[in-house]
């Protein structure tokens, strides 16, 4: 079986609003990650994707170390093969989106796709901005829209069905 990968957005995706260093110092679970019941249906979901064997990365424009200290205090660091922020798609030649910022489609090809061996046709990338998912589709990934404030129970299902699909004999 070849190696499946999912990459999630960090800011409004796995969380449910915009995090920087003052939000993670606060309770972590009610504030950032929408209440105890979502941060249980969150930890189901990876705990799913890791017993799958689904590869679980973030790519975010949000910085490395605020990412990384959020999932350290949910202790959700071990569920994630890799961590991409800002610093690491600023340091990629791949252009910038109409804002300015560095494109996601660049980070996942050099940091994902290409590190791991990935093949694009295995890829789920979830994010709540639209402009990035019509980025990323341009490298042929499967996409996840998340609309409102975080993946909710829907997305979650869709999650599920897509693992499925390639998991299933």
């Amino acid at each position: 079986m070849e190696a499946s990968c999912i990459i999630f957005d960090f800011d409004k995706t796995l969380t449910t609003e915009e995090v920087g260093m003052f939000e993670i110092n606060t309770d972590i679970g009610n504030k950032i990650f929408g209440g105890e019941e979502r941060a249980r249906m969150l930890t189901t979901l990876l705990t799913y994707l890791n017993d799958n064997g689904i590869y679980t990365f973030i790519a975010s424009r949000n910085s490395r170390h605020v990412i990384t200290k959020a999932l350290e205090l949910s202790g959700w660091n071990e569920h994630f093969t890799g961590i991409f922020g800002y610093e690491n798609a600023c340091s990629i030649e791949h252009g910038a989106s109409q804002t300015g910022l560095p494109l996601k489609s660049g980070l996942i090809r050099e940091k994902v796709l290409e590190a791991y061996n990935i093949s694009p046709s295995n890829a789920l990338f979830i994010d709540d901005d639209p402009h990035n998912i019509k980025d990323v589709m341009r490298l042929a990934c499967d996409t996840i829209w998340v609309e409102g404030f975080g993946l909710g129970e829907e997305d979650e299902q869709r999650i599920r069905d897509w693992v499925d699909a390639r998991t299933i004999s």
